[in-house]
């Protein structure tokens, strides 16, 4: 949306994402390439849904998405860990302004 900006969601088809602000738990981990592996806090969606959750920093998560051709996000899921999802692009990802 013009007015807020852009926003980066992850939504699974099965299981439920967990994380506790209380215990510094609600976030997923992302590796761009051949980067240190980085910390991404969320926010949990407005209907308490637990199968999709908001990047608190989308910004910087969409800017390393642009560069890499290997991500890898470790996501925590409910009775499941926190499992590594890896995806792979022959290009950077693109954009619109």
């Amino acid at each position: 949306m013009k007015k807020y900006g852009y926003d980066v969601l992850i939504n699974i088809d099965q299981g439920q994402i967990v994380g506790n602000d209380f215990q510094n738990s609600n976030y997923i981990t992302a590796r761009f390439d051949n980067s240190e592996a980085k910390k991404y806090y969320f926010n949990e969606a407005a209907d308490y849904s637990t199968e999709t959750v908001f990047l608190k920093n989308a910004k910087d998560f969409m800017e390393n998405c642009k560069k890499a051709k290997d991500i890898k996000i470790e996501i925590p899921l409910y009775q499941g860990g926190r499992p590594i999802f890896s995806f792979h692009v022959d290009k950077p990802l693109e954009w619109p302004n």
